[in-house]
């Protein structure tokens, strides 16, 4: 099982363009494997989503050999042009939730009494909220990503592997109405993320 570690953590506070180069070749690596190694996950993981991003679709920024313009070439030969739209689309809503926040949620729910469960992530990215879920709940839980963007969704995939990840709009995935207890024992994390 793939695991955040602090060496992925601090890459999170790196500059904008180390984050936006991890990011493409993280994209690349996704197009050329099946499943990912362990070397490989931590590339993978690197990927901060198309927030990241956002300057490499600014025209402007493509004056000289910037690296705006490096990242912006190296995606238009990696992506389909369906891809680069909904890469495109995606650059004004997508974020990555900080690792402290994530692991501060995994505190509460400890607090609460949760050790295990169904639970789901809309709206997923790179599923970071199983990559930092504590291993004692992780062994007891079944884990459901939806990620709009399919570059995003390959990269959970790669991850993830144990994890269902849907590669389409949260709604338009078909869940049966019990596959997610929402009783004492299980809890649904988009519950959580609500409040």
């Amino acid at each position: 099982m793939f695991e955040i570690t602090q060496e992925i953590e601090e890459h999170f506070d790196s500059s904008l363009r180390i984050k936006a180069e991890a990011t493409v070749e993280a994209i690349a690596l996704s197009k050329s494997i099946q499943i990912g190694e362990p070397d490989q996950q931590i590339e993978l993981a690197k990927a901060s989503g198309w927030g990241t991003l956002t300057d490499i679709w600014v025209g402007a920024n493509h004056q000289g050999n910037t690296w705006q313009y490096r990242c912006y070439e190296r995606l238009c030969q990696l992506l389909t042009t369906a891809e680069i739209q909904a890469a495109k689309s995606a650059t004004a809503t997508a974020y990555q939730t900080s690792f402290e926040v994530i692991r501060a949620m995994w505190d509460l729910l400890a607090a609460i009494g949760f050790t295990g469960g169904s639970i789901i992530e809309p709206a997923c990215n790179t599923l970071s909220f199983m990559g930092c879920q504590p291993q004692n709940m992780r062994i007891r839980s079944q884990w459901v990503g939806v990620e709009l963007d399919p570059t995003f969704a390959q990269i959970a995939r790669l991850l993830y592997p144990e994890a269902q990840i849907y590669a389409q709009g949260f709604e338009k995935v078909s869940l049966s109405d019990s596959s997610f207890d929402k009783s004492d024992r299980q809890c649904p994390l988009w519950q959580l993320q609500a409040v």
